[in-house]
């Protein structure tokens, strides 16, 4: 089915093209985050709810069921747990899928805090919605913490090569020391293995493992250090297994992955245009949104499936609703599936925006 939504969303892109004498599009930006969510996306507010925590929210990686949390002192991983159905259903709670949800929160021990400086690179060309102008949110590929110990910077990018995860490299200056950097799992953790392959492996309580994915370390020109974690207790560290050169980079470079029994962002339902020559995606996941993408195939913005000034969700439930666009002004309508309290359909502007037009509750939808 996603290879027959994409066929039709390059025909529309044409057909749009040609009806408006445009230049006939080139491929869209990725066919394998047609959302743009596997990125990281700034936050203006819009996850301070979604944490019970102290520390600040700085960016997240928000994917469907991958969630990744990142403030000043380490990550927070949401891990979401499918629940039994109760044995006697009521026509509410069928259309419910049960979920608990887990924190696991990792942090770099004994870290310079004081001097730690995080920085978002690689700015992506689109931004994510969540209703209010206010809350459009930029989205990058990679963050820095700088500093997180003495002559040590630790990097976080995607990998493009990947469907999830994510790649972290701590970086060794001349003068830093690999064997201060320590990982500590804390939260809904049950167990921390090292397995026979060298990957880390942290059991939790949501039936879902996070690994740590054995390190290549290397110095300048790509030449291979040997090196492993090593683990003491529930304390992670690495071990570098023979001498370089101190006055070159060290670069130790592992990536993590988190698996749950939920699916994946990617899947496309529908797709429609305007006569501007924009094409409109509608799909996803946990929540259902919509891309919209210029006829030179850049998304331009994804918007979210919230908005969080009225507590507008696009899944109050699992069933997907659907959505249309005004073919002359670019105005969307985006309606919800099953909601026993009454569905609603809201209209987003040509920007991505919530422009207040809601609609009764109805059962009947």
């Amino acid at each position: 089915m996603t290879k027959f939504i994409f066929t039709l969303f390059s025909t529309l892109i044409a057909l749009t093209s040609v009806s408006q004498n445009r230049v006939k599009p080139q491929n869209f930006q990725s066919l394998t985050d047609i959302f743009g969510t596997r990125t990281f996306v700034e936050n203006k507010g819009q996850f301070d709810r979604r944490l019970k925590t102290d520390e600040k929210i700085l960016y997240v990686l928000d994917n469907g069921t991958e969630k990744i949390y990142f403030t000043p002192s380490g990550l927070i991983y949401e891990l979401n747990e499918t629940q039994p159905r109760p044995k006697k259903e009521t026509e509410e709670n069928k259309i419910k899928t049960m979920f608990k949800t887990h924190f696991v929160k990792m942090q770099w021990l004994h870290a310079d805090r004081k001097n730690i400086e995080v920085v978002a690179l690689e700015k992506q060309n689109h931004y994510i919605t969540y209703g209010e102008k206010e809350l459009n949110s930029n989205t990058f590929k990679k963050i820095i913490y700088k500093n997180v110990y003495p002559h040590i910077d630790i990097e976080y990018t995607i990998p493009e090569e990947k469907s999830s995860g994510i790649k972290y490299s701590v970086i060794v200056y001349p003068g830093g020391d690999a064997n201060q950097v320590k990982i500590h799992y804390t939260g809904d953790v049950k167990k921390t293995n090292l397995t026979r392959n060298g990957d880390l492996v942290i059991k939790t309580s949501a039936n879902s493992l996070i690994t740590e994915h054995e390190p290549y370390s290397f110095i300048q020109q790509k030449k291979e250090i040997k090196s492993s974690f090593n683990l003491i207790g529930d304390t992670i560290g690495f071990s570098i297994h023979e001498n370089y050169d101190k006055n070159k980079t060290l670069i130790i470079d592992p990536w993590v992955t988190s698996s749950t029994n939920l699916s994946a962002n990617n899947t496309a339902y529908d797709v429609d245009y305007d006569f501007s020559g924009f094409t409109y995606i509608y799909g996803g996941d946990t929540q259902y949104k919509v891309a919209k993408y210029a006829s030179n195939g850049t998304l331009v913005w994804t918007f979210s499936g919230m908005i969080l000034t009225n507590n507008w969700y696009s899944a109050p439930t699992p069933y997907v609703g659907n959505f249309c666009t005004d073919k002359y002004t670019g105005k969307i309508f985006i309606g919800q599936g099953v909601n026993t309290s009454g569905t609603q359909i809201v209209r987003l502007n040509s920007a991505g925006n919530y422009d207040n037009f809601i609609s009764a509750p109805t059962t009947n939808y």
